[in-house]
């Protein structure tokens, strides 16, 4: 049987052969950074746990310089070994702790054993505060006015303006934004100059600090300042007569929105001629002042105009909406504006519409087909994965309706949902083949590996006779 000690002595040379190396594995702990701050704040004090993988283990700490890490509990940052249990009993491992961490700590960290190493990226900031912000500000139409923004923070941050999120780039428009920023002993000092304000530049107007410690370490924070420019109410799709079709005994909704600061009050009239108005009674009129709007809801039985009122204490705005009766729809088109998300946090204003693309469309309706409410279209210029800002309105021989309120869409490929299934599938047949690889690929190495077995035993078992 003495073949059979030797068979076992020798598959066991082989096995520490192979995986001699996996045995002095090493695994470094995840830095659990704080999600809304992915860094450590200087001053703060740490600890990153590195584990071996088996009892005979010598583990050493290295730092973004490549120097060991000595284990002197005394100094600032040290190397601490250990013990820690798993499922073979307890095996070694190694604490590297900083008692007070600073920005220089910053930099890849290294916990090695023999050949096996791991790491650990740190990244230490001071975050920036910020001083004396004032969160609204309120200015008189055709003025000028400055924001302050006073940051301080280590690295020293790097100050940029945005509004509504869209960055205001230094130099950009002279004659409407000045930047300017000095630094002082404490901290850096930014202000932006708004000239010859117009109801436009009212909005949100952001202070970002950033902050660059290393190419992998960076920070940013910001904080918002509200700008209301005080003018009268305007319609933003302009003062002109609004055309409302609708059929007999049908109800229709009257929306008034104007914009304006203060926040504008509405009236509504029913205009009986030129010279006499009534007024509808509060009650009667719905009231949303989030959205800024008064409904007014009317039921279709003639040919009327009413007349909406908006005003505040700088001055006052009518837009007449007269109402058509109708029996089809008449014939016309649509267009649809759209702006990428990314560049607007909250509804974009009427100014950024400006920039937007427009897509014109055409859809005849005819007497065949009175029960007609809508059309599909495809937007073939979106690009895949993007979210939009999305607004229509539609016109016929009469008019142009106003703008639908804004919604959000995301853009995906075509005919996605058409290709699912048959992707499904693919990627079934896909893992079926490569189950089948994988299967066939571990059959061959074991019937090799037992055939292998079988050679050293027929091997040893001749030395021994000749012997």
């Amino acid at each position: 049987m003495k073949w059979l000690f030797y068979l076992i002595v020798l598959v066991y040379m082989l096995y520490r052969a192979v995986y001699a190396k996996e045995t002095n594995r090493v695994t470094v702990d995840k830095i659990d950074y704080y999600r809304k701050s992915p860094f450590w704040k200087a001053g703060s004090r740490h600890s990153i746990n590195c584990k071996g993988s088996s009892k005979s283990q010598k583990i050493e700490w290295t730092d973004p310089a490549g120097k060991a890490i000595k284990q002197i509990p005394s100094n600032r940052v040290y190397a601490l070994e250990h013990t820690v249990p798993s499922p073979a009993g307890r095996i070694p491992a190694s604490l590297l702790h900083f008692k007070s961490v600073t920005l220089d700590d910053t930099g890849l960290y290294t916990c090695r054993s023999g050949d096996s190493s791991d790491h650990a990226e740190v990244c230490v900031i001071d975050p920036v505060v910020f001083k004396n912000i004032r969160t609204e500000v309120t200015a008189d139409l055709g003025r000028s006015i400055t924001l302050n923004c006073h940051a301080k923070g280590n690295p020293e941050p790097r100050i940029q303006w945005k509004r509504n999120d869209n960055l205001i780039n230094e130099g950009e428009d002279d004659t409407k934004y000045k930047l300017n920023t000095k630094f002082s002993s404490d901290g850096f000092e930014s202000s932006l100059t708004i000239f010859s304000l117009t109801s436009e530049d009212s909005g949100l107007y952001s202070c970002v600090a950033i902050q660059e410690n290393t190419e992998q370490c960076k920070h940013s924070n910001y904080v918002n300042t509200t700008l209301n420019v005080n003018h009268a109410p305007i319609f933003e799709d302009g003062n002109d007569t609004e055309l409302v079709y609708g059929r007999f005994n049908q109800s229709i909704n009257l929306v008034c929105s104007a914009r304006g600061y203060p926040a504008p009050t509405y009236r509504w009239f029913s205009n009986i001629n030129d010279s006499t108005l009534i007024e509808f009674d509060k009650k009667q009129i719905e009231f949303n002042q989030e959205a800024n709007t008064a409904i007014l809801t009317v039921t279709v039985n003639q040919t009327e105009t009413f007349k909406c009122s908006a005003k505040n204490e700088y001055g006052e705005a009518e837009k007449d909406f007269k109402l058509v009766e109708t029996t089809t729809n008449p014939a016309g088109g649509f267009e649809i504006q759209y702006l990428h998300v990314s560049g607007f946090k909250e509804e974009p204003s009427e100014n950024d519409w400006k920039n937007g693309e427009l897509v014109t469309k055409e859809f005849p309706i005819s007497d065949d087909d009175p029960d007609f409410k809508g059309s599909i279209t495809k937007l073939s210029e979106l690009e895949k994965n993007m979210n939009y800002w999305v607004r229509i309105r539609v016109s016929n021989s009469a008019g142009v309706s106003t703008w639908s309120t804004p919604i959000q869409i995301g853009a995906l490929t075509e005919n996605e949902d058409l290709q699912e299934e048959p992707q499904d599938e693919e990627i079934s047949t896909e893992r079926s083949k490569s189950i089948a690889v994988g299967n066939s690929d571990v059959t061959f190495y074991g019937i090799f590996f037992a055939g292998g077995i079988l050679v050293v035993a027929a091997v040893c078992m001749f030395v021994m006779r000749m012997v």
